[in-house]
C-alpha cells in the first residue's frame, strides 16, 4: 500500500463507520449497524496500529491512554455478573467506543494530521445539518433525523458548534470569517431545530469558556464577539418564528417553565423520581454494579408508578454508570472530564502567537459537551456519538510535545508484536459478528408465544446456535419457548415427557442466564403448576439468587417473584390471583387483582397504545376478575352471617 493512499484508506472507513453508526437509530439496538460500524472503525485501528508498532522502536504507555484500555477492559469485565448479559455485551461495545475514539486518533496520527479529521468531523456533520435544516423547513417541528431521538441528533450540532465558532474567531481574512460564521449559522439552525433542551444548555454553557479563552489568547475583539452572538440569535429566531409561521411544534412547549415542570419527553418531577429509583438500585449493587446495560431488566421492580418515562434508561448517564458498572466505572469516565479542565487550565494563559491553542481548547470544549449533556440524558449509549467524543477528546489531547510515558518498553521484534493488536481486534470483532448473525437470525426463528404453527419452527437451527454460543440468550429464549408449548400442548406427543423434561431444563437456564427476567418465573410456575412431579428437583437447583429459601410452595414463590420483579406485568397479577382462586384464597386473589388495577391506572402507564392489544385484553380481564371475586365474596359473606 502506497503512503500517499493510507490516509484517504483510514479517512473513508472512519467516515463510514461513523455515518452507520449514527443511523444507529438512537436508543434502539441495531445489532446489524452496531457490527458493520464496528468493523469499519476496527479495520482503520488495526491498519494504523499495525503500521505503526512495525516501525517503533519502543511502545510508551501514557496515564489518559492507560485509563482508556482499562475502562474498555472494565465494561467487558462486568459481563460477568449482569443481569442481562447479551445486551451487556452489546453495550459493552457501545460504550468502550469513547475510549476506543480516544486510543484511535494517537494510533492516526502519524498518518492523518489534526486537521485533516477534523475537517472530516464537521464535514460530517455537516451533511447532517443540512438533513436537520430539511426536515425542520419541511415539518416545522423538531428534527430526529435518523435517530429517533432529536436530544442525540442534537448533540452533533453542539459538538461541532465550537470547533467552528474556534476558525471563525482565528480566521484573519473576511472571507474566511464569512464561511465560518455562515456554517455557524446552519449549524445553529440544525441545533436549534432539534428541539433538545440538552443540546443547546450544553453549547451555551460551553460558549462563554471558549470566548473567555479567545479572550485571553487576544483573538476576541468586539466585531467577533457581535457577529458570532447575532449568528445564534438569528438562528433561533428563525426555528421559532418559522414553526409559528407555519403552525409547527411550539418551542416554548419544551424550553419553558410551567408549575416547576418542564413539559415534553418528561417533568423535572418524573426525572427525580426515575433517580430516586436509581439510588434505591444502586443500593442494591454498591460494589461491583449490576453489569453494563442491565438497568432496562432490573428497573420495572424500583420504578415509582407515577414515573412515565419508557423505562430503558434512567436520563443521567454518570447514575447509570454507578449502577451497572460500579465506582470503579464512574471514576473511569470521571477521568476524561479531569483530562478536559487541564487542558482548558492549560489554554488559559494568554499566548498571543499560538493560534493552535484557541481550537485545541474548542475540541475539548466540543468533547464536554457530550459530558454536560450526559448529566440529564443518555447520551453516553449511541455509539455514533461516543466515537465522536473519543475523536474529539483525542484531537484536543497534547500529542507534540508529548507527555512523559508511564513506562516504556523497547520493541525487540517489532513486527511481530505489531501482529496481536491486530489479531486481538479481529478476534474481538469475529465475536460481536456472530452475535449479531444469531441474534438477526433468530428474528426469524418462529414461535415466541405459540402464535405460529410448531411444526414450522426450525428446531435443529435454534439448536445449531445455542450450541455455537450456549450463552446467547436468543436461541435459549427460542428453545424454551418450543419446549414449553409442546410440553403444554402436545399431550399426545410420544416423546412429551422428553419434551417436559426440556422445557424444564431450558426455562431453568434462562433463569439462570438472567435472573431477573419476569416472564420466565411465570413459565417455570406454569410447568410446576402443571407437572408437580418435577417440583422437588427444580427447587434444589433454584439457586438463592433466583429464590431464597422458603416453606412456601414453589410455584407460589415462583408466582410471587414475577410479580415483584415486574409489578407492571398484568400477566404475572392475574396468575398469582388465579393461583389463589385454586387454593381457596379469594380474598388474597382479589388484593393482587386491585394492586395490579392502582398500577396502570397511574398517570404514564394507562396511556397504552392502541396497537398494544394484549395489555388492554388483559387489564380488560383483570377488572372482570375483580367484578367476579368482589361479587363471589360478597355472597360468602352474607351466607356465613345467614
Amino acid at each position: 500500500m502506497k503512503i500517499h493512499t493510507l490516509p484517504t484508506l483510514l479517512m473513508g472507513l472512519i467516515a463510514s463507520s461513523l455515518y452507520i453508526a449514527i443511523g444507529y437509530k438512537g436508543s434502539a439496538l441495531n445489532v446489524v449497524n452496531l457490527t458493520v460500524s464496528a468493523l469499519l472503525v476496527m479495520a482503520a485501528a488495526a491498519i494504523a496500529l499495525y503500521k505503526q508498532l512495525r516501525q517503533a522502536s519502543q511502545l510508551d504507555i501514557r496515564l489518559p491512554e492507560l485509563i482508556a484500555a482499562l475502562t474498555i477492559i472494565w465494561l467487558f469485565i462486568t459481563i460477568f455478573w449482569s443481569q442481562t448479559p447479551l445486551l451487556s455485551f452489546y453495550t459493552a461495545w457501545i460504550i468502550s467506543a469513547l475510549p476506543f475514539g480516544f486510543l484511535l486518533r494517537g494510533w492516526l496520527k502519524p498518518w492523518i494530521s489534526d486537521q485533516q479529521l477534523l475537517i472530516l468531523l464537521l464535514s460530517l456533520i455537516s451533511f447532517y445539518a443540512f438533513w436537520a435544516t430539511g426536515e425542520f423547513l419541511n415539518t416545522a417541528r423538531s428534527t430526529h433525523g435518523p435517530m429517533i431521538y432529536q436530544g442525540d441528533f442534537g448533540a452533533l450540532f453542539a459538538a461541532g458548534l465550537l470547533p467552528v465558532n474556534a476558525l471563525f474567531l482565528l480566521s484573519p481574512g473576511k472571507n474566511g470569517q464569512t464561511r465560518y460564521l455562515l456554517l455557524t449559522g446552519l449549524l445553529g439552525i440544525a441545533l436549534f431545530s432539534t428541539y433538545s433542551r440538552g443540546s443547546m444548555l450544553s453549547y451555551l454553557m460551553c460558549l462563554p469558556v471558549l470566548l473567555y479563552l479567545a479572550h485571553r489568547a487576544q483573538q476576541l475583539t468586539l466585531n467577533k464577539t457581535l457577529r458570532l452572538g447575532l449568528s445564534i440569535a438569528v438562528a433561533f429566531l428563525f426555528i421559532y418564528f418559522y414553526a409559528k409561521w407555519q403552525g409547527g411544534q411550539d418551542m416554548g412547549a419544551k424550553t419553558d417553565l410551567s408549575d416547576g415542570t418542564i413539559p415534553g419527553l418528561s417533568s423535572i418531577n418524573a426525572r427525580i423520581m426515575l433517580y430516586r429509583s436509581m439510588l434505591d438500585m444502586i443500593r442494591d449493587y454498591p460494589i461491583l454494579g449490576s453489569g453494563i446495560g442491565s438497568f432496562t431488566g432490573l428497573y420495572p421492580q424500583y420504578r415509582n408508578p407515577a414515573e412515565d418515562s419508557a423505562g430503558y434508561f434512567g436520563h443521567n448517564d454518570y447514575l447509570q454508570f454507578l449502577l451497572e458498572g460500579g465506582p470503579i466505572l464512574l471514576l473511569l469516565w470521571l477521568f476524561p472530564l479531569i483530562l478536559i479542565a487541564k487542558i482548558l487550565l492549560s489554554k488559559a494563559k494568554p499566548q498571543t502567537n499560538d493560534t493552535t491553542s484557541l481550537l485545541t481548547a474548542s475540541l475539548a470544549l466540543a468533547a464536554a459537551t457530550f459530558y454536560i449533556h450526559a448529566a440529564a440524558d443518555f447520551i453516553f449509549y449511541h455509539l455514533g456519538l461516543n466515537l465522536l467524543a473519543g475523536l474529539f477528546l483525542g484531537l484536543a489531547y497534547p500529542q507534540s510535545p508529548k507527555p512523559r510515558p508511564i513506562f516504556s518498553m523497547p520493541l525487540s521484534e517489532p513486527r511481530l508484536l505489531s501482529i496481536l493488536p491486530t489479531l486481538c481486534l479481529c478476534l474481538g470483532w469475529s465475536i460481536l459478528a456472530i452475535n449479531s448473525y444469531i441474534t438477526s437470525n433468530m428474528e426469524f426463528q418462529s414461535d415466541w408465544f405459540g402464535t405460529r404453527d410448531n411444526q414450522h419452527i426450525d428446531a435443529e437451527t435454534i439448536l445449531f446456535y445455542h450450541q455455537l454460543s450456549p450463552n446467547h440468550t436468543s436461541p435459549l429464549i427460542r428453545l424454551a419457548e418450543l419446549y414449553h408449548y409442546q410440553a403444554l400442548h402436545e399431550t399426545n406427543n410420544p416423546n412429551q415427557k422428553a419434551s417436559i423434561e426440556q422445557a424444564f431444563n431450558y426455562t431453568l437456564q434462562m433463569l439462570q442466564q438472567s435472573p431477573t427476567y419476569s416472564r420466565y418465573y411465570l413459565k417455570m410456575a406454569e410447568l410446576v403448576q402443571n407437572f408437580p412431579d418435577y417440583t422437588t428437583q427444580i427447587r434444589q437447583k433454584m439457586t438463592p439468587r433466583l429464590l431464597p429459601p422458603s416453606s412456601e410452595p414453589l410455584a407460589k414463590q415462583l408466582l410471587k417473584r414475577a410479580l415483584t420483579l415486574d409489578p407492571t406485568s398484568e400477566a404475572a397479577s392475574i396468575d398469582l390471583a388465579l393461583y389463589y382462586q385454586r387454593h381457596q384464597q379469594p380474598v388474597k386473589a382479589l388484593q393482587v387483582l386491585k394492586q395490579a388495577t392502582r398500577w396502570f391506572n397511574t398517570p404514564g402507564v394507562n396511556a397504552l397504545s392502541p396497537q398494544d392489544k394484549s395489555r388492554q385484553r388483559l387489564q380488560r380481564l383483570i377488572k372482570k376478575h375483580i367484578q367476579t371475586l368482589g361479587k363471589g365474596i360478597a355472597n360468602t359473606s352474607t351466607t356465613s352471617r345467614h
